[in-house]
């Protein structure tokens, strides 16, 4: 977290302080279609049944002919289409996708996938449940010269490579490397949750790499900008509680929690506290609000102060603390990231 600082002059003018005493640790709606838009809208109508067959899949290796022709050698036959996208909705400039069994030795991982952690027990229900229907929802791939990348579908695409599935079914789209990026976060996001931490890392990949600002990544994975933001401030904490948010020993209100500590052995304190007694959120934020209140109960009693930081909160959107001594003080207003320090100072400098 870092902090801007603004102090107080004896007798307030209308300009703005002309100097900052700033912290200098600075760690820092629906996507569009989203993966909707990847599967084909026109879908056969009549069968269900799994793209792939159950394990063992049967192999036919001869059909019988009422009239045996000569032996010919056979040609590549064109790559088929099973589904478009509706005229309306192309993209112009680009193929519409085709779904094609695809070779599973010529699929390669995203290199953009948020994932890292594959839970053992829901990856095992994955495997059993295509060992006993097949793959029933296709993974989403992009051309690669002579390969394939895979943009959707990492857990299945593992899952087939464990029970030897020979070819699996694909998506294959054209597509550009951010929204590989994009997809693969909202598949995983949407279907079966990161956690806390890679889903951080994963809208802050797309700020780092792909130069967009907390509202676009929100716009984009059909958050609010509070809710990314929020995110994103779970990695200012220190890398034992990260590993904890990790390991699911805490949970992202807890990490919101100890964030709000005022200093770094008070949030230790707390977090110990948490881990060692099994504490809920509600009862570890009871527990850090007593600990803010002893600390600053003389400067809370002055309703002055109080009315003063809610007011500048909503108007900055983020904390403000006041810290007054009879005529001088300072104004703390704090930052999560980059993005955030320079609207401040747009804020301020138009103010």
């Amino acid at each position: 977290m870092n902090t801007i600082h603004i102090p107080l002059a004896r007798k307030p003018t209308r300009s703005l302080p002309k100097k900052f005493i700033t912290n200098q640790n600075m760690s820092d709606h629906p996507l569009g279609r989203g993966l909707g838009s990847l599967i084909p809208s026109r879908r056969p109508t009549t069968t269900t049944a799994p793209l792939t067959p159950p394990v063992p899949p049967k192999i036919v290796t001869e059909r019988p002919a009422p009239n045996p022709q000569p032996l010919r050698v056979p040609t590549p036959a064109p790559l088929p289409t099973v589904a478009t996208i509706p005229a309306g909705r192309r993209d112009s400039g680009r193929a519409a996708p085709r779904l094609l069994d695809i070779p599973i030795e010529l699929i390669d991982p995203n290199p953009h996938q948020p994932r890292r952690n594959f839970q053992t027990e829901a990856f095992d229900e994955l495997v059993k449940s295509i060992r006993q229907h097949g793959i029933i929802q296709p993974m989403v791939v992009t051309k690669n010269g002579e390969r394939y990348e895979l943009i959707a579908g990492e857990r299945r695409l593992r899952a087939a490579k464990r029970l030897g599935f020979p070819t699996v079914p694909a998506i294959v789209r054209e597509t550009r490397e951010l929204e590989q990026l994009e997809m693969a976060i909202v598949e995983n996001v949407q279907r079966q949750d990161l956690n806390p931490v890679e889903e951080a890392l994963a809208y802050q990949q797309l700020l780092d790499e792909f130069g967009l600002t907390q509202e676009e990544v929100a716009e984009k994975v059909g958050k609010s900008r509070t809710t990314v933001a929020n995110a994103m401030r779970l990695l200012t904490l220190p890398p034992e509680m990260l590993s904890a948010l990790r390991d699911g020993k805490i949970t992202a209100s807890h990490g919101k929690v100890l964030l709000s500590a005022v200093t770094p052995h008070e949030r230790e304190k707390l977090f110990a506290q948490i881990v060692h007694q099994s504490l809920p959120v509600r009862a570890a934020g009871t527990l850090g609000r007593a600990t803010t209140v002893r600390r600053h109960s003389r400067r809370r009693a002055d309703p002055e102060i109080i009315a003063a930081e809610d007011e500048l909160r909503n108007r900055f959107g983020t904390k403000v603390t006041i810290s007054r001594r009879e005529d001088r003080g300072t104004v703390s207003i704090d930052f999560y990231s980059d993005e955030e320090y320079h609207t401040l100072l747009n804020r301020l400098r138009s103010a």
